[in-house]
Protein backbone atom coordinates (compact mmCIF):
# COMPACT_ATOMS: atom_id res chain seq x y z
CA UNK A 1 0.00 0.00 0.00
CA UNK A 2 3.49 2.24 -0.19
CA UNK A 3 3.66 2.18 3.55
CA UNK A 4 6.71 1.16 5.10
CA UNK A 5 6.13 -2.27 6.78
CA UNK A 6 3.13 -4.41 6.21
CA UNK A 7 -0.26 -4.32 7.14
CA UNK A 8 -1.34 -7.80 8.68
CA UNK A 9 -5.13 -8.14 9.51
CA UNK A 10 -4.17 -11.36 11.62
CA UNK A 11 -1.79 -13.97 12.35
CA UNK A 12 -2.62 -16.17 9.39
CA UNK A 13 -2.28 -13.70 6.88
CA UNK A 14 1.56 -13.46 8.78
CA UNK A 15 1.99 -17.21 8.23
CA UNK A 16 1.24 -16.92 4.32
CA UNK A 17 3.36 -13.93 4.01
CA UNK A 18 6.22 -15.23 5.62
CA UNK A 19 5.45 -18.59 3.76
CA UNK A 20 5.64 -16.59 0.39
CA UNK A 21 8.91 -15.25 0.94
CA UNK A 22 10.71 -18.17 1.63
CA UNK A 23 10.94 -17.70 5.33
CA UNK A 24 12.07 -20.21 7.08
CA UNK A 25 12.46 -18.44 10.80
CA UNK A 26 11.66 -14.76 11.86
CA UNK A 27 11.18 -13.22 14.88
CA UNK A 28 8.17 -10.38 15.11
CA UNK A 29 7.17 -8.61 17.88
CA UNK A 30 8.37 -11.59 20.62
CA UNK A 31 6.47 -14.30 17.71
CA UNK A 32 8.71 -17.03 16.18
CA UNK A 33 7.82 -18.41 12.80
CA UNK A 34 8.86 -21.89 12.25
CA UNK A 35 8.17 -22.27 8.94
CA UNK A 36 5.61 -25.24 9.69
CA UNK A 37 2.83 -22.90 9.36
CA UNK A 38 2.47 -22.33 13.23
CA UNK A 39 3.34 -19.23 15.05
CA UNK A 40 5.05 -19.65 18.23
CA UNK A 41 4.84 -17.56 21.77
CA UNK A 42 7.79 -18.91 23.71
CA UNK A 43 6.36 -17.58 26.97
CA UNK A 44 2.99 -19.25 26.72
CA UNK A 45 4.30 -22.74 25.21
CA UNK A 46 2.82 -25.77 26.91
CA UNK A 47 5.97 -27.52 28.07
CA UNK A 48 6.38 -31.30 27.74
CA UNK A 49 5.01 -32.92 31.12
CA UNK A 50 6.64 -36.33 32.21
CA UNK A 51 4.30 -39.25 32.15
CA UNK A 52 3.76 -40.64 36.23
CA UNK A 53 5.69 -43.79 36.75
CA UNK A 54 3.63 -46.77 37.98
CA UNK A 55 4.20 -47.38 41.57
CA UNK A 56 4.81 -51.12 42.66
CA UNK A 57 3.91 -52.91 45.80
CA UNK A 58 6.55 -54.44 47.51
CA UNK A 59 5.83 -57.51 48.19
CA UNK A 60 7.94 -59.52 51.29
CA UNK A 61 8.41 -63.27 50.68
CA UNK A 62 6.41 -65.06 53.39
CA UNK A 63 7.81 -68.38 55.25
CA UNK A 64 6.10 -70.80 57.08
CA UNK A 65 6.40 -70.77 61.02
CA UNK A 66 8.58 -73.50 62.00
CA UNK A 67 6.68 -75.67 64.95
CA UNK A 68 8.47 -78.65 66.37
CA UNK A 69 6.20 -81.52 67.56
CA UNK A 70 6.87 -84.13 68.91
CA UNK A 71 4.96 -87.49 68.02
CA UNK A 72 5.52 -91.12 70.05
CA UNK A 73 5.35 -94.67 68.03
CA UNK A 74 4.45 -97.47 70.21
CA UNK A 75 6.04 -100.75 68.87
CA UNK A 76 3.81 -103.45 69.26
CA UNK A 77 5.29 -105.49 66.83
CA UNK A 78 8.47 -105.52 68.12
CA UNK A 79 10.14 -104.31 65.26
CA UNK A 80 14.06 -104.17 65.45
CA UNK A 81 13.89 -101.10 64.51
CA UNK A 82 12.01 -98.01 63.71
CA UNK A 83 11.67 -95.30 61.28
CA UNK A 84 9.40 -92.16 60.44
CA UNK A 85 8.97 -91.10 56.57
CA UNK A 86 7.76 -87.86 56.46
CA UNK A 87 6.65 -85.56 53.84
CA UNK A 88 4.21 -82.97 52.77
CA UNK A 89 1.62 -81.55 50.04
CA UNK A 90 3.85 -79.70 48.39
CA UNK A 91 5.99 -83.08 47.51
CA UNK A 92 9.02 -82.41 49.93
CA UNK A 93 9.52 -85.82 51.82
CA UNK A 94 12.67 -87.89 53.39
CA UNK A 95 14.38 -90.49 51.52
CA UNK A 96 12.82 -93.89 52.51
CA UNK A 97 12.48 -95.61 54.91
CA UNK A 98 12.75 -91.93 56.88
CA UNK A 99 14.66 -90.88 59.79
CA UNK A 100 15.39 -93.45 62.10
CA UNK A 101 13.14 -93.12 65.41
CA UNK A 102 14.49 -92.29 69.30
CA UNK A 103 14.15 -95.16 71.78
CA UNK A 104 12.62 -93.28 74.37
CA UNK A 105 11.84 -96.70 76.60
CA UNK A 106 10.57 -99.99 76.41
CA UNK A 107 8.34 -100.22 73.30
CA UNK A 108 8.24 -96.85 72.62
CA UNK A 109 10.36 -94.37 70.25
CA UNK A 110 9.67 -90.63 69.67
CA UNK A 111 10.30 -88.31 66.35
CA UNK A 112 10.04 -84.59 66.48
CA UNK A 113 8.84 -83.10 63.32
CA UNK A 114 8.79 -80.11 62.01
CA UNK A 115 5.15 -79.15 60.79
CA UNK A 116 6.17 -76.09 58.21
CA UNK A 117 8.29 -78.98 56.69
CA UNK A 118 6.08 -82.06 57.10
CA UNK A 119 2.65 -82.75 57.87
CA UNK A 120 2.21 -86.48 57.04
CA UNK A 121 4.34 -89.80 58.82
CA UNK A 122 4.79 -93.49 58.24
CA UNK A 123 6.01 -95.15 60.93
CA UNK A 124 8.29 -98.53 59.78
CA UNK A 125 10.52 -101.08 60.36
CA UNK A 126 11.93 -104.58 59.46
CA UNK A 127 8.60 -106.38 60.04
CA UNK A 128 6.31 -103.98 57.84
CA UNK A 129 4.96 -100.16 57.75
CA UNK A 130 2.24 -98.40 59.37
CA UNK A 131 -0.43 -96.64 56.70
CA UNK A 132 0.11 -93.25 56.08
CA UNK A 133 -0.63 -90.62 59.30
CA UNK A 134 -1.05 -86.83 59.74
CA UNK A 135 0.75 -84.96 62.04
CA UNK A 136 -2.47 -83.15 63.03
CA UNK A 137 -4.84 -86.79 63.67
CA UNK A 138 -1.85 -88.07 66.31
CA UNK A 139 -2.00 -84.87 67.89
CA UNK A 140 -5.34 -84.72 68.67
CA UNK A 141 -5.31 -88.39 69.65
CA UNK A 142 -3.06 -88.21 72.38
CA UNK A 143 0.64 -87.67 70.76
CA UNK A 144 1.36 -91.60 70.88
CA UNK A 145 0.47 -93.72 67.81
CA UNK A 146 0.52 -97.45 67.38
CA UNK A 147 -0.08 -100.18 64.82
CA UNK A 148 -3.21 -102.06 65.20
CA UNK A 149 -3.43 -106.22 64.06
CA UNK A 150 -5.72 -105.47 61.15
CA UNK A 151 -4.25 -104.24 57.50
CA UNK A 152 -5.48 -102.52 54.67
CA UNK A 153 -5.08 -103.92 50.96
CA UNK A 154 -1.59 -102.77 50.53
CA UNK A 155 -0.60 -104.97 54.11
CA UNK A 156 0.06 -101.54 55.90
CA UNK A 157 -0.87 -101.91 59.62
CA UNK A 158 -3.97 -99.84 60.31
CA UNK A 159 -3.39 -97.34 63.14
CA UNK A 160 -4.69 -96.62 66.65
CA UNK A 161 -3.97 -93.39 69.02
CA UNK A 162 -3.62 -92.93 72.42
CA UNK A 163 -2.35 -90.22 74.75
CA UNK A 164 1.00 -90.01 75.58
CA UNK A 165 0.87 -90.33 79.31
CA UNK A 166 4.76 -89.78 80.21
CA UNK A 167 4.73 -86.79 81.83
CA UNK A 168 8.48 -87.07 82.47
CA UNK A 169 8.80 -87.19 78.51
CA UNK A 170 9.18 -91.13 79.59
CA UNK A 171 5.81 -92.86 78.41
CA UNK A 172 4.37 -95.40 80.80
CA UNK A 173 4.15 -98.92 79.98
CA UNK A 174 0.45 -100.08 81.23
CA UNK A 175 -0.67 -103.50 80.74
CA UNK A 176 0.82 -106.48 78.73
CA UNK A 177 2.77 -105.48 76.55
CA UNK A 178 2.33 -108.95 74.16
CA UNK A 179 -0.24 -109.08 71.47
CA UNK A 180 -2.55 -112.33 72.51
CA UNK A 181 -4.79 -113.74 69.65
CA UNK A 182 -8.20 -115.90 70.99
CA UNK A 183 -11.41 -117.19 68.48
CA UNK A 184 -14.95 -116.36 69.04
CA UNK A 185 -17.41 -118.86 68.30
CA UNK A 186 -20.13 -117.23 66.06
CA UNK A 187 -23.17 -118.63 67.74
CA UNK A 188 -25.76 -116.20 67.00
CA UNK A 189 -24.88 -115.43 63.26
CA UNK A 190 -23.32 -112.22 63.76
CA UNK A 191 -21.36 -112.71 60.32
CA UNK A 192 -18.70 -109.46 61.76
CA UNK A 193 -16.78 -109.10 64.82
CA UNK A 194 -15.30 -106.05 66.41
CA UNK A 195 -12.38 -105.72 68.91
CA UNK A 196 -12.64 -102.58 71.22
CA UNK A 197 -9.99 -102.20 73.44
CA UNK A 198 -8.58 -100.37 76.34
CA UNK A 199 -5.40 -100.29 78.62
CA UNK A 200 -4.98 -99.88 82.31
CA UNK A 201 -5.19 -95.93 81.86
CA UNK A 202 -8.81 -96.06 79.96
CA UNK A 203 -7.12 -95.34 76.70
CA UNK A 204 -8.86 -96.51 73.48
CA UNK A 205 -6.05 -99.16 71.96
CA UNK A 206 -8.04 -100.05 68.52
CA UNK A 207 -9.75 -96.51 68.15
CA UNK A 208 -13.07 -95.23 68.90
CA UNK A 209 -16.33 -97.47 69.16
CA UNK A 210 -16.52 -100.41 67.87
CA UNK A 211 -12.96 -100.95 67.96
CA UNK A 212 -11.37 -103.01 64.94
CA UNK A 213 -12.91 -105.22 62.64
CA UNK A 214 -11.31 -108.66 62.52
CA UNK A 215 -11.31 -110.05 58.92
CA UNK A 216 -9.50 -113.21 59.97
CA UNK A 217 -12.22 -116.27 60.43
CA UNK A 218 -12.09 -119.88 60.34
CA UNK A 219 -14.15 -123.42 60.78
CA UNK A 220 -14.47 -125.51 63.68
CA UNK A 221 -15.43 -129.02 63.50
CA UNK A 222 -19.23 -128.35 63.92
CA UNK A 223 -19.30 -126.21 61.15
CA UNK A 224 -19.41 -122.86 63.27
CA UNK A 225 -17.77 -119.94 62.26
CA UNK A 226 -15.35 -118.35 64.59
CA UNK A 227 -13.82 -115.08 64.64
CA UNK A 228 -10.05 -115.02 64.74
CA UNK A 229 -9.43 -112.06 67.32
CA UNK A 230 -6.61 -109.67 68.00
CA UNK A 231 -5.62 -108.06 71.40
CA UNK A 232 -3.57 -105.36 70.79
CA UNK A 233 -0.43 -105.03 73.33
CA UNK A 234 -0.84 -102.60 76.51
CA UNK A 235 -4.73 -103.77 76.26
CA UNK A 236 -6.13 -104.70 80.23
CA UNK A 237 -9.64 -105.29 78.18
CA UNK A 238 -11.49 -106.19 75.61
CA UNK A 239 -15.17 -106.12 74.30
CA UNK A 240 -16.24 -108.03 71.25
CA UNK A 241 -19.05 -106.62 69.38
CA UNK A 242 -20.93 -106.94 65.66
CA UNK A 243 -21.02 -103.27 65.40
CA UNK A 244 -24.53 -103.28 65.26
CA UNK A 245 -25.86 -103.41 68.92
CA UNK A 246 -24.87 -106.95 70.29
CA UNK A 247 -21.77 -107.26 72.56
CA UNK A 248 -20.16 -109.24 74.52
CA UNK A 249 -19.17 -108.39 78.20
CA UNK A 250 -15.96 -106.82 79.21
CA UNK A 251 -13.17 -109.47 78.66
CA UNK A 252 -9.57 -109.55 80.66
CA UNK A 253 -8.35 -112.91 80.56
CA UNK A 254 -6.57 -113.42 77.65
CA UNK A 255 -5.12 -116.69 78.14
CA UNK A 256 -7.67 -118.82 76.73
CA UNK A 257 -7.58 -120.04 73.81
CA UNK A 258 -10.80 -119.20 72.83
CA UNK A 259 -14.64 -118.20 73.99
CA UNK A 260 -18.26 -119.12 73.44
CA UNK A 261 -21.50 -117.39 73.73
CA UNK A 262 -24.52 -119.25 75.46
CA UNK A 263 -26.99 -116.95 75.06
CA UNK A 264 -27.07 -115.73 78.72
CA UNK A 265 -26.71 -111.77 79.39
CA UNK A 266 -25.93 -109.89 82.30
CA UNK A 267 -27.65 -107.02 83.59
CA UNK A 268 -26.74 -104.59 80.44
CA UNK A 269 -27.98 -107.13 78.10
CA UNK A 270 -24.32 -108.03 77.31
CA UNK A 271 -23.43 -111.38 76.33
CA UNK A 272 -21.91 -113.81 78.65
CA UNK A 273 -18.94 -115.61 77.28
CA UNK A 274 -17.42 -119.18 78.54
CA UNK A 275 -13.73 -120.04 77.95
CA UNK A 276 -13.54 -123.72 76.27
CA UNK A 277 -9.87 -124.83 77.59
Amino acid sequence: DGKDGLDIPDVTYLQRYLSSIGANTYHINEYFYTGSGEVVDPTTAPQPTTAPQPTQAIVEPTQAVSETVTVYFRNDKNWSSVNAHMWNGAGGSTEWPGLPATKVSGNYYSMTIDTAEYDSVIFNGSGGQTVDCTVAEIVAGGGCVYPLSTQNELGHYEVGFTTFTGGDDTPTEGGDQTEHTFLLTDNFGWGTAYVYAWDDNGNEMNGAWPGSAQAETQVNDYGETQFVCHVPAGATGVILNNGNGAQTEDITDFSHTGYWMSGSKNDLGHYLVTAWD
